[in-house]
């Protein structure tokens, strides 16, 4: 049956053990960390800070909304969005990436500073957006 995990500043952490797959029906991230090296299938995610990390995977599936907000130039558990996993965007998922007003909170990082590489693999949609205006900001681009 689908869970809703609520994350907040007092730093909660899910651990996806080797070997096992676990299924989120929406996360709501301001804090905290998702590690382990196991599977982690979310069905919504609303992700404002905190960190991904670990061998494990991060899979967003699913017919749920699916946003992150760019944060405070501040990596880990207490800081902007950060990848140090392997993070998939699902074919059938659009993840909308909201650029934060306020000089400074632009930040998402995608690195490894944990030891694990950090990967954000698109196969669906992913759109950036100005967090004051419902218009398409700026592409997502590789290079």
């Amino acid at each position: 049956f689908p869970v809703t995990i609520v994350m907040d500043g007092s730093g909660a952490v899910i651990t996806v053990a080797t070997g096992n797959t676990g299924t989120i029906g929406s996360l709501s991230m301001s804090a905290g960390t998702v590690n382990g090296a196991g599977t982690l299938v979310l069905n919504g995610l609303n992700w404002t800070g905190g960190l991904m990390s670990g061998a494990g995977t991060t899979t967003m599936s699913g017919s749920g909304v699916f946003s992150m907000v760019s944060g405070a130039a501040t990596y880990g558990a207490s800081g902007a969005p950060s990848i140090a996993r392997t993070v998939t965007v699902g074919s059938d998922v659009t993840l909308t990436v909201y650029r934060h007003g306020t000089s400074g909170y632009n930040c998402i990082y995608i690195n490894s500073y944990s030891g694990n590489v950090g990967n954000l693999n698109n196969e669906g949609i992913i759109n950036i957006r100005h967090a004051t205006s419902s218009t398409l900001d700026q592409d997502l681009r590789s290079g």
